[in-house]
């Protein structure tokens, strides 16, 4: 990707693929350093249980729920690692 963003797929779904401007509605978990430094920094399920939702494209307009009201922005990379990944599936960022 031109960002540099690595993408590596750990589940290929098979639900419908979003395109920009479409809202989608994902779980979330971020950690600090490494995959294997224990516990995530931040995970939405762990914080509230609930997946970020905001419309594919612009990450700026995170809203989280319900009821859905708007928050920050998604975390570097996430919006661009949704892209392309269909319903269902699970892809690691690096």
């Amino acid at each position: 990707r031109p960002s540099g963003l690595r993408v590596i797929d750990l589940v290929e779904g098979d639900g419908p693929l979003p395109a920009l401007g479409d809202r989608v509605y994902v779980h979330i978990k971020v950690w600090g350093s490494s995959f294997d430094a224990g516990e995530p920094a931040y995970a939405t399920w762990a914080a509230d249980g609930r997946p970020s939702m905001w419309f594919l494209g612009e990450p700026s307009a995170v809203v989280v729920g319900p009821p859905y009201v708007p928050t920050t922005t998604v975390p570097a990379g996430i919006d661009e690692g949704v892209l392309g990944m269909r319903e269902g599936g699970w892809r690691r960022l690096v």
